[in-house]
């Protein structure tokens, strides 16, 4: 799905486009392939992004920011993995910069006491963090070994998996695999 980016000035979140405008540079063929339920996800991601950066005075928001010139980005507050949605109250405006030194756990993201941002986020500090990378190649092999012993235990019988290999499998599938 080609379409246009748009300049840096941010001309395209200033004001709230129309459905029919936000979809009018897009290529019909692109458009005539997705889904109903896509178009409406799409735009309503638009116009809570051109609310939020609004709201924000098109700046990052990150009260420790040193990069003023670096492109601006939403950031849910809630993540999208834990069912954070796109909504005004859970966006805020940062610059890439910011974004993503977040993300890579190096800095913390800082909002100052305004009253135009969310009460949830006025005043507080943010950081990710993240548990040491898991060693795959330990992993794949305990896992191999699982496999092996369940199947020699189950090969002639009817029985089922002993409570102690669900409880090993569940915290395996629990994990946040990042690699």
């Amino acid at each position: 799905m080609t379409r246009e980016k748009p300049k840096n000035n941010y001309a395209s979140f200033r004001k709230v486009k129309s459905r029919e405008d936000f979809f009018s540079d897009w290529v019909e063929e692109n458009l005539k392939q997705m889904k109903k339920s896509d178009k409406d996800k799409l735009y309503h991601n638009y116009t809570v992004k051109c609310k939020v950066f609004q709201r924000d005075g098109f700046k990052c928001q990150n009260t420790e920011c040193k990069w003023p010139d670096s492109p601006l980005t939403f950031h849910h507050i809630k993540f999208q993995r834990n069912n954070g949605g796109w909504t005004e109250r859970n966006g805020v405006t940062v610059c890439n910069t910011c974004h993503q030194a977040f993300h890579r756990c190096k800095r913390g993201l800082v909002f100052a006491d305004t009253g135009y941002l969310p009460a949830h986020i006025r005043g507080h500090t943010f950081r990710e963090t993240r548990d040491k990378k898991k060693d795959m190649k330990k992993l794949l092999v305990e896992m191999k070994a699982l496999r092996k012993k369940l199947k020699y235990e189950l090969k002639d019988t009817n029985d089922n998996i002993r409570l102690e290999y669900v409880v090993i499998l569940l915290k395996w599938l629990e994990e946040d695999w990042d690699y």
